[in-house]
């Protein structure tokens, strides 16, 4: 499911990034292709390292968000006992996504299990340049708030985040918690449509 998941997720131009974290360090690998993204997420896995992609792809090997290129999702995390703005339970977290959609008219995301949080992403059709999705992520993370969601305000308009990798293990946890895809069907949108 992850390959099928970052198919979606992940633009189709420029360089993606792999982050391995484990006793606070911090490993950063680089991939051409969705196959040596692949390669180096399960490098990471094995060595037991808490594994998260950008959903954005970057100019060359450097995640800054200067070097941001192309997005192909907004995104949200939906922290559950972390933060000052979080949710009780993951079960919490969902339901508060269902009403915000049901609130919202907006359509479903692809939603993955983090081991302790959630995440959503809603995927679009076509990569859109970072200089024009930088602006709308922000009125999106913007509007999630106003509409009651609490998502990490840190994460959304951030073109250089990392998010957790599904079909992983989040080793926050002891025993540390699978991560996974929940949603068997992933749709994409036009991204005029979010505008």
């Amino acid at each position: 499911m992850r390959k099928q998941f970052y198919e979606k997720v992940l633009p189709t131009q420029g360089v993606y990034c792999v982050a391995g974290i484990k006793d606070g360090k911090v490993r950063h690998r680089f991939a051409e292709t969705l196959d040596q993204l692949n390669i180096a997420i399960e490098e990471l896995a094995t060595d037991q390292y808490n594994v998260y992609v950008a959903p954005n792809s970057f100019a060359g090997h450097s995640r800054r968000s200067d070097s941001t290129v192309y997005s192909r999702s907004f995104f949200v995390d939906l922290d559950v006992n972390h933060g000052t703005v979080c949710y009780t339970s993951q079960e919490q977290a969902l339901d508060a996504l269902h009403v915000f959609l049901q609130q919202t008219g907006l359509p479903p995301p692809v939603r993955v299990n983090s081991g302790t949080g959630v995440q959503a992403y809603w995927l679009f059709e076509d990569n859109v340049p970072a200089f024009e999705w930088k602006p709308y992520a922000e009125k999106f993370k913007e509007y999630c708030a106003t509409n009651g969601l609490k998502i990490d305000p840190a994460v959304t308009g951030d073109a250089a985040r990392i998010m957790r990798c599904p079909d992983t293990f989040n080793y926050k946890t002891n025993p540390p918690n699978p991560t996974f895809v929940i949603d068997a069907e992933m749709h994409q949108y036009e991204f005029s449509a979010f505008k």
